[in-house]
């Protein structure tokens, strides 16, 4: 028998079909290949897209714990004014309370209530320099509302390769006491303050005393007879003082700006005085940081006077301790409303009394 050549051929072989299958291999690798980075692809994709939802969800989560902690924080900052109490950890406790009630952890994570900053803003909604709202911070004079930052770390669902595990979501939010309406008078109490110094008190924080004899008009208190300006009148001028001041017998009655109103004279000082103290029951406030009970009274602004009259051309708001009120003495702070919304007519305290309304500015 002759042995096979080199040339000689296996049976059932050929060249072409051991190269077809050496191809299909190569093929089926690349198929393989393909597969794997479409199939990555299409896994990063749908991760990243889940993960933008998932931030998306929680940025509006955030976005709505934001607004109300600075709505809330800025009726604080409008009830510290008020009370003149200025307390910078009670408006910090009002923000976070809202932002945890909306959803913001406080279990000692990452996503913990500390995730929240906030810091306080003028009339116009400016952030004012160096004035945090947070155990080191302090109660700007000039405060009018917040501005409110919270961040939480989103995890997100993308492959272990792209290694993002969590993303950073911030949103934030101010919003701060406007003026609605012009000041009220009602109930404005029977003494009038010089425009000056009401304007020089407000702005220094100091103590005004209404019944000091620095601050007579031409010799005489400036106790006013508001009788003759329509409101209502028992009949007698030092019964009339004591009602004028208890803010309960004035009904429907107000006070105008630029109205002139005549001066009582002098011996009312005890009459007001019994109306205030009325008055600090009847309002029965929330004791202020002092423990002290309060009254907050409307006294008219005058700018400019006679030996009988002055001339009113606004309000002022005037924060008064029951124990601070005597026959003699009346001493009190004036406590500043929203910037702006004094009268159109007439010059008042530069933050003057008027309804308010907190909202957000952005």
């Amino acid at each position: 028998m002759g042995s096979r050549g080199e040339g000689a051929r296996v049976p059932g072989t050929s060249p072409r079909g051991h190269v077809k299958r050496i191809a299909r291999r190569h093929e089926s690798g690349q198929v393989l290949v393909v597969f794997a980075i479409v199939a990555t692809a299409m896994l990063a994709t749908i991760g990243l897209l889940y993960s933008f939802g998932l931030v998306l969800s929680q940025r509006r989560a955030l976005q709505t714990a934001v607004d109300a902690a600075s709505l809330g924080g800025s009726w604080q900052v409008l009830s510290e004014l008020e009370s003149d109490n200025r307390s910078n950890q009670a408006v910090l406790d009002r923000i976070v309370s809202y932002a945890v009630a909306n959803g913001v952890p406080s279990d000692g994570t990452e996503a913990d209530a500390t995730y929240v900053a906030a810091s306080y803003t003028d009339a116009a909604g400016s952030p004012i320099t160096g004035a945090t709202v947070g155990p080191s911070g302090t109660f700007p004079t000039n405060a009018r509302g917040v501005q409110v930052t919270i961040s939480a770390q989103v995890p997100t669902v993308l492959p272990g390769f792209v290694r993002i595990n969590q993303l950073l979501v911030q949103t934030s939010a101010t919003a701060s006491v406007r003026p609605t309406s012009p000041p009220s008078a009602l109930p404005v109490i029977p003494i009038a303050v010089l425009q000056s110094d009401a304007q020089a008190a407000l702005a220094g924080h100091a103590t005004y005393d209404l019944f000091a004899a620095s601050h007579f008009v031409s010799g005489q208190p400036p106790a006013l007879n508001l009788g003759a300006a329509g409101a209502p009148s028992t009949g007698t001028l030092a019964t009339d003082m004591q009602f004028w001041s208890d803010g309960q017998h004035e009904g429907s009655w107000q006070l105008a700006g630029g109205t002139s109103v005549s001066l009582a004279g002098d011996g009312y000082f005890p009459n007001i005085a019994s109306g205030l103290h009325d008055n600090v029951r009847r309002q029965a406030l929330p004791a202020d940081a002092s423990g002290a009970r309060y009254a907050l009274v409307s006294v008219p602004v005058y700018d400019t006077a006679t030996s009988s009259s002055v001339h009113v051309v606004g309000f002022a708001q005037l924060k008064l301790r029951d124990g601070d009120i005597s026959a003699s003495s009346a001493r009190g702070v004036f406590v500043p409303y929203a910037a702006g919304a004094g009268p159109s007519t007439g010059a008042s305290p530069s933050s003057d009394l008027g309804a308010a309304l907190v909202q957000l500015a952005s």
